[in-house]
């Protein structure tokens, strides 16, 4: 994302636009994707005004749930599913939204699961959900995650430390943050 999708966006706005440079509004993973390829595209100073982040990832020293406790297996668990030709995680269709209408709704007996399922995914933090909302959070999550993003964000619990993904092949100046 950092190298090929949000500099190919802000050059075909630019383009696009005919404007020189413009504002770039990032939400949550949106915010890494940017900061990375700031690092590696400085070029892209001159291209960028501002930036609003909103919801902003960079570190996640203070992130909890079960996914956390995957972190130290991510690389091979990357290595496995890409080999199995998995790229997604979980992708959001049809099924995933009918589920999330029907059985999460706020009324339903089993709400609860629907929770669960997001608990596993985001963490026991109940204070903040707004479980009325359960359905539309549901229905859109984890809508585009990939093994790679996983790997990414578990890289970043396993060095308590902004990261770029490391991958084979990438050279060892690739990091970000540090």
């Amino acid at each position: 994302m950092a190298k090929n999708d949000v500099p190919n966006s802000i050059d075909y706005i630019l383009a696009t636009t005919g404007r020189e440079d413009l504002y770039y509004v990032g939400w949550s993973m949106g915010t890494t994707a940017f900061w990375a390829m700031m690092s590696e595209l400085p070029e892209y100073n001159n291209k960028v005004r501002a930036m609003a982040a909103l919801a902003p990832v960079a570190y996640l020293n203070y992130a909890h749930g079960p996914l956390v406790e995957l972190a130290p297996y991510s690389g091979d668990m990357d290595t496995i599913l890409t080999l199995l030709g998995v790229g997604q995680l979980l992708p959001s269709d049809a099924y995933m939204d009918y589920v999330a209408e029907q059985w999460c709704d706020n009324e339903s007996t089993v709400a609860d699961i629907c929770y669960n399922f997001l608990f596993i995914i985001a963490g026991p933090d109940s204070e903040e959900l707004n479980e009325e909302f359960l359905p539309v959070i549901l229905s859109h999550t984890p809508a585009g995650s990939s093994v790679h993003t996983f790997n990414h964000y578990a890289q970043i619990v396993m060095s308590g430390k902004g990261a770029w993904l490391e991958r084979e092949g990438t050279p060892e100046d690739s990091r970000w943050m540090e």
